[in-house]
């Protein structure tokens, strides 16, 4: 498992996911980690609503990433529209990867 059991957001509460990329892992990888986590998240009852996934804040080549939860409960879903905002051409945010709900 990715994720202990005690880390997890409660049932039924909707989540966006920021998964950073330290610098040294492929994208291949990356996309493998965010599908996994997004599979252990719905088994747990917790709606991930998006998914941004990059390398934000990296250490030089390190292998590994950072992951980062965010209860939309605590900022409202408002913020979603801000995360999915157009950046300057200059910026590294990506922007957001909506995700459908999931089929019960």
């Amino acid at each position: 498992r990715l994720l202990p059991s005690a880390s997890l957001p409660p049932e039924n509460q909707k989540v966006v996911i920021v998964l950073n990329n330290l610098g040294g892992t492929s994208p291949l990888e990356m996309s493998v980690l965010g599908n996994e986590v997004c599979s252990q998240l719905a088994a747990s009852s917790v709606e991930v609503v998006a998914l941004a996934h990059g390398a934000f804040v990296t250490s030089l080549d390190m292998h590994g990433v950072s992951l980062s939860l965010l209860p939309l409960s605590t900022v409202g879903e408002d913020v979603l529209e801000l995360l999915d905002a157009r950046a300057e051409p200059t910026s590294a945010w990506p922007g957001l990867v909506k995700l459908a709900p999931a089929s019960s």
